[in-house]
Formats: C-alpha cells, sequence, structure tokens
C-alpha cells in the first residue's frame, strides 16, 4: 500500500518491476528523523515521551534501509554473475578464445 502511495505522489517510478524498496525505506527514515526533531522542538518531556518509539523506528529504518540496498546489490551482482563464464569469477577476465557451450 506504501508503494502505491508513493506511486500516487509520483516518488515512485510507475515503471514494470520498480517496486520502490528505496523510496519505502527512505521514506521510513524521514519519518524517524521528523518525528526526532519534533520531538527535540516541543522540550525534554517530549523527548522523554516518545523515547519508546524512537527506539523502534530507528533501528527499523535503518535495517529497511540496508535491506533495499542489499536487494539491489543482489540484483546486479545476479546479472554480472549470470554474464560471467562458468567457475570463473565476475572480475577475471575469460581466457582468449573461450566460448560458451551454445556458440560454435
Amino acid at each position: 500500500m506504501l508503494v502505491h502511495l508513493l506511486r500516487f505522489l509520483g516518488v515512485t517510478p510507475r515503471v514494470a518491476g520498480k517496486t520502490g524498496k528505496r523510496e519505502a525505506a527512505w521514506l521510513v527514515f524521514a519519518s524517524a528523523v521528523g518525528l526526532t526533531i519534533a520531538a527535540m522542538i516541543f522540550g525534554s518531556e517530549m523527548v522523554s515521551a516518545m523515547t519508546a518509539v524512537l527506539v523502534v523506528i530507528w533501528p527499523t529504518a535503518l535495517a529497511l534501509l540496508g535491506a533495499a540496498y542489499k536487494l539491489e546489490f543482489d540484483k546486479v551482482q545476479s546479472q554480472i554473475d549470470a554474464a560471467s563464464p562458468p567457475g570463473w569469477p565476475a572480475d577475471i577476465a575469460p581466457p582468449e578464445g573461450w566460448q560458451d557451450e551454445g556458440q560454435t
């Protein structure tokens, strides 16, 4: 539901295959920052009242950011692995004259 809201607001692209995980994670992070700043503006009483909420929101926001970027990294890594010859690491060039089994 959050992804649809972000698409409606124009934050997330409407392209197929784009789910808006990173944008949603940044929105949760921005919410945590906003709540922290609002608590500081309202004074020490509000900071002490919101401490329990912020203790939950901050690790969640950071975990969501890490997970979103980890998923993107895994996606790119799988594309690199699919393009490299079998048995060869992605950062080492295949030997000269190497041909795939499908090529003759």
